[in-house]
This record gives C-alpha cells, sequence and structure tokens, in this order.
C-alpha cells in the first residue's frame, strides 16, 4: 500500500447493537464526515445489528432499523414462524460468553456477520460515490474496531467475514486494519483533552460503554498528540443490552417465563417494540437512580403490547386481568436492572485504577450510547470522583469510535506507513487468502 494507492479511510464500527460508519479524504484529514442515512430514517449515526431473514434464512429480507420495526405483508396463511430476526449475532464471536443469543438451528452466526457487512458495503459504496464520484474500493482503506479483549482468530474470523462480504479480495487483503475499541475511543478523546487541561505526560482513562461490551484503556498524552497505553487494556460483556436482558427477567416473573420464552419465539419484532418502544423510552433512558425523582411507571399490555396477552395463562392472567393488564413497575425494579450492569463497570473501572499509581489517572472520559445514561454517569462519578479529577463526557460519544478510528488510519495514510503494534504478527502472517478458496 503506498499513498498514492489509498485516497479514503472508512472506518467501521461494527457492534453487538447498533452498527456505523464515518469516512475522510486523506487530502482533508480533519473533515471527517459520519454517516447518518440509513433506510428508513436519516440523522441518526447508527443503526440497529440486525438482520430479517426468510423462513429458510436464505435470503435477507430487510436489515438495520427496518428488520425489526417494519410492519411484516403477510398473507393470511403465513405466520411469524417464515421469518427470523437476527440480533446480537455478535456475541457468538466471544468464544469466553457462556450463554450465547438464540439462533435459529443449524444457523452459522458467521453467515450473519457477512450478510449484515455487505448491506453495509452497499450504504458505504453509495455514500462514497456520491462525495467521490468514481471512487473503486480499491482506493479505500477499511478499519474495523473489535473489542480489546478478542484473540488473533477472532479477528481472522471476522476478516474472513469481510472478505466474503466483498470490501476486499486476494489483491487488496492489505486494504483492512484492525484497531481495539478502547484505542479507536481514546484518539477521539484527543479533541478533548485541551478542553480539560491535559499536558503531555498527563494520563487519563477512557471508558467505552457500549451495547454489548464495555472497553478501558489508560494512556499517556505525549508530545504530538500521541499515546502511550499505560495499562493493559480490559472489558467485559455489561453493555446497556444487558439492562435490556433484566427488563425481560422482569416482565417474565410477571407473565410467566414460559409464556414469554413462547411469545419471544413467535411474535419476536412485537418485543423488540415493547424494548425500544416503551423501555427504553419511558424507562432505561430517563431512569436518574434518584428515587425522590421517581415516579411509579405502569406498562399497560392492552396498550403497549397486546400481542403477549394471548400467551399468558393460569393464576398470572388472572392476576393481571384483575389488575386491567397493568404491570406497575417500580424504583427497586429498575435499579435491579440496571445495577448488575453498572456494578461490574464500576469493578473494571476500579481495577484500572488500582493498577496505577494513585492520583495518576487525571481525567476519565465516557463514551459510547451507555455513556448517556444519568444512572451510570451517576453512580461513576459518586464512585470515583475522590480519585479522579475529572470525569467527562466528550460530545457525540455514540460516534467515538468511528471517528477515533477514521483519525487514526488517516494519519498512517497520511505518514505512508503502517503501524502493527496493535495487529499481532502471528494473525498477519498466518491470514493469506489462496485463490478461489471455499473456506
Amino acid at each position: 500500500m503506498t499513498s498514492t494507492d489509498i485516497r479514503v479511510v472508512v472506518a467501521i464500527d461494527f457492534g453487538t447493537t447498533y452498527s456505523g460508519f464515518a469516512y475522510a479524504n486523506k487530502i482533508n484529514p480533519e473533515e471527517i464526515e459520519t454517516n447518518t442515512r440509513w433506510s428508513g430514517r436519516e440523522g441518526l449515526p447508527k443503526t440497529n445489528t440486525a438482520l430479517l431473514y426468510d423462513a429458510n434464512c436464505d435470503q435477507v429480507l430487510r436489515w438495520g432499523e427496518l428488520a425489526l420495526f417494519q410492519e411484516q405483508r403477510r398473507k393470511k396463511n403465513q405466520d411469524a414462524e417464515q421469518f427470523h430476526i437476527i440480533e446480537r449475532f455478535k456475541l457468538h464471536l466471544d468464544n469466553k460468553m457462556k450463554q450465547k443469543p438464540q439462533l435459529p438451528i443449524m444457523f452459522d452466526y458467521k453467515k450473519a456477520i457477512t450478510d449484515y457487512l455487505i448491506k453495509m458495503k452497499g450504504v458505504i459504496e453509495e455514500s462514497l460515490e456520491r462525495r467521490w464520484p468514481g471512487l473503486s474500493l480499491k482506493q479505500v482503506l477499511f478499519v474495523l474496531s473489535v473489542p480489546a479483549e478478542w484473540l488473533p482468530y477472532t479477528r481472522a474470523v471476522l476478516r474472513e467475514c469481510v472478505f466474503r462480504a466483498g470490501f476486499i479480495d486476494e489483491d487488496t487483503h492489505s486494504n483492512l486494519e484492525f484497531i481495539t475499541e478502547p484505542e479507536a475511543a481514546a484518539i477521539h478523546c484527543l479533541s478533548v483533552c485541551n478542553e480539560h487541561d491535559l499536558e503531555e505526560n498527563d494520563t487519563f482513562l477512557v471508558v467505552d460503554c457500549g451495547g454489548g461490551t464495555v472497553d478501558l484503556t489508560v494512556r499517556t498524552l505525549l508530545a504530538g498528540n500521541k499515546l502511550r497505553e499505560v495499562t493493559v487494556r480490559s472489558g467485559g460483556l455489561c453493555g446497556s443490552t444487558f439492562v435490556d436482558d433484566e427488563f425481560l427477567k422482569f416482565l417474565g416473573r410477571k407473565v410467566g417465563i414460559k409464556a414469554l420464552g413462547a411469545f419471544k419465539e413467535q411474535a419476536y419484532e412485537d418485543l423488540q417494540k415493547l424494548i425500544h418502544r416503551f423501555f427504553c423510552r419511558y424507562v432505561k433512558l430517563p431512569f436518574t437512580g434518584y428515587e425522590d425523582e421517581f415516579e411509579p411507571i405502569e406498562l399497560d399490555l392492552e396498550t403497549n403490547c397486546s400481542a403477549l396477552i394471548p400467551y399468558i395463562s393460569g393464576e398470572l392472567k388472572d392476576k393481571l386481568e384483575e389488575e386491567d393488564w397493568i404491570i406497575d413497575i417500580e424504583y427497586d425494579d429498575v435499579k435491579n436492572m440496571f445495577d448488575p450492569a453498572i456494578q461490574t463497570i464500576i469493578r473494571l473501572i476500579d481495577a484500572q485504577l488500582n493498577s496505577v499509581p494513585p492520583n495518576k489517572v487525571k481525567a476519565m472520559f465516557l463514551v459510547g450510547g451507555f455513556s448517556e445514561s444519568p444512572y451510570l454517569t451517576r453512580r461513576i462519578k459518586e464512585s470515583f470522583e475522590d480519585r479522579v479529577q475529572t470525569i467527562a463526557f466528550p460530545r457525540n460519544p455514540i460516534a467515538a469510535i468511528v471517528k477515533g478510528s477514521n483519525y487514526y488510519l488517516i494519519k498512517i495514510v497520511i505518514n505512508v506507513k503502517i503501524i502493527y503494534s496493535y495487529i499481532p504478527l502471528l494473525f498477519r502472517c498466518c491470514f493469506i487468502w489462496p485463490k478461489h478458496a471455499s473456506n
């Protein structure tokens, strides 16, 4: 790869719950553009990491937000079993996760990743063609952000999916780089170091709170806006979707585990509407954690999820009928939905701070979609304000990864060199694309 080969860098944040991308031309590297145009919605930097398949999981019918929320046109003799909504499939790349999201029988999660990347590739090509007509993908350097704890093998699987999706081929396999999510977030936070009086040799902690994972890294600011990694990067499966999981456990206790399981299997789209249009909007996002500010919330099943009612039976059905199908959500209920994930995040932060001398970390930056939770931010401030001088939340936190990734790679292209420090040599040596390879 030479400076004349690459004209544009595209950074892709393939996330557990949401995905997005940003791009920049090496001639104007500071002008990083985040895509905000998706099928069915404009103005958002990300779309849902979700796919709607046909009955045999051969064809993608819809993807992104439309996979979850677009009303299906079904004939009278059709039912929900003829469609499969697949999401959170990225978690299957984590070998350490014991209970992974359920997939259809005999369905390979790598197919879902490849199919999703194919759809995203179409949007990327449209965006680049609109911005720079005639640009070839061979002139594009792609960078994908990955969790800090991923092993070289996991990156190799993702590279295979990227190859099958058509981003790279045998001649352009070097046009793909990986960057860890905390590294990308740290680079994004460089833009706000001056705002918080960080100087050369000052150290800061970045906490990237995403939908599936939370990743952390401690960096020292060096001359020339360079960064030195101080501690071993860490992370955990404690993102915002695990709060959603706790809500479903709560709901299961109210309507019955079997009823909720059958409803999830038969009417997955309706369940997602309940999560995103009721729980996220009226419960998760507004929750501050202050009990005196909290007002009990009523979940009216007839209004918000009438499709669930036929699945409920027995004593639970009788009880809910007496209460007009209203489920009361109290303060402790919501707090208990958040606390398992938040306690894990606090432990991860505490471990990072304990790995450096006291008071060495001058600032903590929180990025990622989950960092917009007022309860999470309050708990972090209460836990660490006596140990960290500044706890801040950089602007546009949901796009931090793609912007940091793009800035990192565009600088490399300008300098006409590749930095290998974060991409294992073994991975680079062993992953070679043979012609006509089927695996």
